[in-house]
């Protein structure tokens, strides 16, 4: 593994970048252990991707398609909710 100078950035190491990302997933995480839902998942999986993504260490940019995934996937759950609901 190469090592970087910065010359404005504090070098950040991966330790310091887990723990920010496990601190940020916390509240979405253990809304989700509390009142567990379909819906409550979803939203918590999309949170959680997209924390990983923003204060991850070394995360490349098409990472950013794993929160567009789920996403979709939670709004194909919403329309199919509303179409359960209307009948």
């Amino acid at each position: 593994m190469g090592v970087a100078n910065f010359a404005v950035l504090p070098a950040v190491r991966p330790g310091a970048t887990a723990a920010l990302v496990l601190a940020a997933q916390a509240p979405a995480l253990v809304a989700l252990w509390r009142r567990p839902a379909p819906g409550a998942f979803c939203h918590a999986v999309t949170y959680c991707l997209l924390t990983a993504f923003v204060f991850g260490f070394h995360v490349h940019e098409k990472a950013i398609l794993t929160v567009s995934y789920s996403s979709e996937g939670h709004v194909k759950l919403k329309k199919q909710m509303a179409r359960q609901h209307q009948s």
